[in-house]
């Protein structure tokens, strides 16, 4: 959810709280002025035009229950629809999503987290696109040793979230790291790290990326970073090559 792809409500009401294990989330509102698609490629009904003369009713729902200890169960749901104003012609068009998510814990340093999101969208009375999106990953966070993390992501071509930010689809992603941390007698952190992604899409395009990061604590006032990070990617059948490097130094003052 994206509450500022909402421009101009003629109202809206936002409900929130806890009841035992339970969060739950409401968000109605009613939009004088929608935007266009925030998706890549747009879509059919939320296009410049098709929005111009109409009103956006929009509503989420967010459910978590805690559970595995420190982990949750979550579900989701939002619906965005649109209506001609008086007096007005055009397209009237809906985006549905209904999606799932969950956290667990392994002990003090393991976490696996997962979702996974179906989506409908169109104008009304035409062709609907249906499409899904889901992630998974997997990580080790420890004060001391080896940790890291791996994960991965999809998006079908004809998903669609309305309610989003700068949405995508028709991509696959790859990612993790491996680091190890050692603490010296004289409490110096020394923490070096190798991490890579790889994104494709459907088209054709992929982005590959490995870093190389080392980061100094000495002792808890002083924290140095430094990384190098080449890159190759491909663009409409152009492959492009480069990197990246920098270093930062925090000081803590009592």
């Amino acid at each position: 959810l994206y509450s500022r792809s909402i421009v101009d409500p003629l109202y809206g009401i936002k409900l929130s709280g806890r009841s035992g294990k339970l969060n739950y989330g409401i968000l109605h509102a009613l939009d004088q002025a929608p935007t266009s698609s925030v998706h890549e490629y747009g879509t059919d009904g939320f296009n410049e035009d098709d929005v111009s003369n109409t009103v956006a009713e929009n509503l989420y729902i967010r459910l978590r229950q805690d559970a595995f200890g420190a982990g949750y169960i979550g579900l989701y749901a939002a619906d965005k629809r649109t209506f001609l104003k008086s007096n007005s012609t055009g397209k009237e068009a809906f985006n549905n999503i209904l999606g799932g998510d969950i956290q667990i814990p392994f002990g003090d340093t393991i976490t696996l987290n997962s979702h996974i999101v179906g989506s409908i969208a169109g104008p009304k009375g035409g062709d609907p696109q249906i499409g899904s999106s889901g992630s998974f990953g997997i990580g080790r966070s420890a004060p001391k040793g080896f940790g890291g993390n791996v994960s991965s992501s999809f998006s079908s071509e004809d998903y669609r979230q309305e309610m989003g930010f700068l949405t995508t689809s028709g991509r696959q992603t790859y990612s993790g790291e491996l680091n190890h941390t050692t603490i010296n007698k004289k409490d110096h952190l020394i923490k070096p790290a190798v991490n890579g992604k790889y994104t494709s899409e459907l088209n054709g395009n992929y982005n590959a990326q490995v870093g190389f990061y080392q980061s100094y604590r000495i002792p808890s006032r002083i924290r140095f970073r430094g990384y190098v990070s080449p890159t190759w990617i491909r663009y409409q059948n152009t492959d492009l090559q480069g990197y990246s490097a920098g270093s930062d130094i925090q000081i803590r003052f009592n």
